[in-house]
């Protein structure tokens, strides 16, 4: 299953038939729908997280091009570079690598 195509959003609140303040998390694609409603029991999320997760399709595709650029660099560029920069890298490599799958419903 692929997730909802971006942009995501808030909605602005609104009440629902039995009063509640509610926000829906949104997105204005071809075919999609609600993808998470917050109603006014617990409200809104904190804003840095209303961020985090609104920017999360665009952090899934920096990912995924982050995993294509590491795995490409062919192993005579990886001689070039001091062994502890390569390590980050690919350590992060593999970080990113874990998030793609979790997110899309692979293996942790």
């Amino acid at each position: 299953m692929k997730h909802t195509p971006k942009p995501w959003y808030w909605t602005a609140k609104y009440r629902t038939l039995d009063g509640r303040d509610t926000w829906t998390l949104a997105s204005d694609a071809p075919g999609s729908h609600r993808i998470l409603c917050c109603d006014g029991e617990h409200g809104l999320p904190e804003p840095a997280d209303r961020r985090l997760i609104e920017a999360a399709p665009d952090l899934l595709g920096a990912c995924r091009q982050a995993v294509l650029a590491f795995t490409s660099i062919s192993s005579e560029s990886a001689n070039l570079m001091q062994t502890g920069d390569f390590n980050r890298l690919s350590a992060a490599a593999k970080r990113a690598a874990a998030a793609i799958r979790k997110v899309e419903g692979g293996a942790k």
